[in-house]
């Protein structure tokens, strides 16, 4: 099981992020892979809101990356910002499990530098905050989409800067996400 965290309440504007997590579900439910959709969990919804995220699973974190050391809940003006502090905070008062291992920072990175220091420093965070060594924080270099149909009934994750691929036949492939991600 996978899961999409959307740092920002309602009350903060999360509409468009709500929106963006709704659309990921969907796509992967039409996924002839038969792969499980993620499921959505918003902070401030509910007590524990990651309390029962195992481990082992992946957590997606969806936030819109930007200039400066901020993440925001909206690409366009007017939008609510956090650092990479406020978001540790986040997780850990959403009491996700102080030995869990994989958490995907799922935003766009603009200039490719500026979330990989926030990414490091998310992690330091985390870790200030006693989640474990084996904490991997992960981020993405260029902007991310949510799932892309690439061939009919398949979807991917797509990057901005990760390298077009192409088939046998010559068709061309989006770049896949996963081929920009970058450990903290």
């Amino acid at each position: 099981m996978s899961y999409l965290y959307i740092p920002f309440t309602d009350r903060e504007g999360n509409q468009d992020l709500r929106r963006l997590a709704g659309l990921w579900v969907s796509r992967v439910a039409q996924d002839s892979r038969h792969k499980n959709p993620p499921e959505i969990k918003i902070h401030g919804s509910m007590p524990r809101v990651l309390g029962e995220v195992q481990a082992s699973e992946s957590i997606y974190i969806l936030a819109h990356g930007g200039d400066g050391g901020y993440v925001f809940n909206n690409s366009v003006p007017p939008a609510s910002g956090m650092d990479h502090r406020e978001l540790a905070l986040r997780v850990f008062r959403d009491e996700l499990s102080l030995g869990h291992r994989k958490v995907k920072l799922y935003f766009c990175n603009p200039l490719g530098g500026a979330i990989a220091e926030f990414a490091r420093r998310f992690k330091e965070e985390m870790w200030q905050l006693n989640y474990t060594g084996a904490l991997e924080v992960y981020y993405y270099v260029g902007n991310v989409s949510v799932p892309r149909e690439d061939d009919p009934g398949v979807y991917y994750k797509t990057s901005s800067r990760a390298p077009t691929a192409f088939d046998m036949t010559g068709k061309a492939h989006a770049g896949r996400a996963s081929t920009m991600r970058q450990r903290a």
